[in-house]
């Protein structure tokens, strides 16, 4: 019963010191995986979203820094407005295209970058066109196009977009950041079901050794035969001995052994003796003659 106990209890350390920890190694690299591709996409999310609102930034810059140098030349027909006009003018449909790679992964901000850039097209030659009329003398028509309602109507339109990509972006940002809480929260737990379940399997592996000593301590010996059961086999003692703890056993006799085969060695030689003095027939003075 003991060695069958003990068996098992073997069994269950095994299973403990070695199953468990595996199987909580692999839940690990599994979930730290999982929430390392999560981050790594959260992060270039996080980059296009600011890459993005950055671009926005600089676009709607350079497009009130034309509209501004183009009313200040209409105005005063200075030629040093026309600097800060061309040098918007170039570098608009760059920053146009730099918004659009960035945005090539959203579909949704693609199609609004698409239109922005329609749009800023559209707004960039009305403003060279006015810039032209009044080059050629016509300020008065290149004051009413500045001034016409379809102008304010696309100058308007192109800052509504804007706006509702910033919007969108910000939006983008904010649930990121709630995910980012969220996988940082969940880290957390994880980390602290991991120590409280090693925690447990490094108390459990104790009291198994523990259970395990306690049973190795106890020997079963069997009360007719006095023959030891050691891993679920009966063998002598002299056999356990060796096969527990490498014990050689060698034989001789003790005091009292000694005492008590020496009296019963006396005992046998007595009878012995009496047996030997037989007494004749007809009494001790041998028989009678006439």
């Amino acid at each position: 019963m003991k060695g069958s106990s003990l068996q098992y209890n073997r069994r269950v350390l095994i299973f403990v010191v070695i199953a468990i920890p595996v199987l909580i190694a692999a839940l690990f690299f599994f979930v730290s995986r999982q929430l390392r591709r999560d981050q790594s996409i959260g992060l270039e999310v996080v980059e296009r979203t600011h890459l993005a609102r950055e671009q926005l930034f600089i676009i709607q810059d350079l497009l009130d820094q034309a509209s501004t140098a183009q009313r200040g030349y209409l105005l005063t027909g200075q030629a040093a407005y026309l600097t800060p006009f061309l040098l918007a003018k170039v570098q608009l449909p760059f920053q146009l295209l730099n918004l659009k790679q960035v945005l090539a992964s959203d579909p949704h901000q693609l199609a609004q970058a698409t239109r922005l850039g329609t749009a800023i097209q559209n707004k960039v030659e009305e403003l060279s066109q006015a810039v032209a009329l009044k080059d050629g003398g016509k300020q008065d028509e290149a004051i009413s196009l500045v001034l016409a309602a379809d102008s304010r109507s696309l100058l308007n339109e192109i800052h509504a977009t804007i706006s509702t990509m910033q919007a969108y972006e910000n939006t983008v940002l904010t649930e990121r950041n709630a995910n980012n809480d969220a996988q940082l929260d969940l880290r957390d737990t994880i980390s602290t079901v991991l120590l409280a379940t090693s925690t447990l399997v490094v108390v459990g592996a104790g009291i198994l050794l523990l259970r395990i000593k306690q049973l190795q301590n106890i020997i079963t010996v069997c009360a007719w035969t006095q023959r030891v059961n050691y891993r679920g086999k009966w063998m002598r003692m002299e056999e356990f001995l060796w096969e527990r703890f490498r014990v050689r056993v060698s034989h001789g006799i003790s005091e009292e052994a000694f005492d008590g085969v020496m009296g019963l060695v006396g005992k046998n030689l007595t009878i012995s003796d009496n047996h030997g003095e037989r007494i004749p027939p007809g009494g001790s003075d041998g028989p009678k003659t006439k």
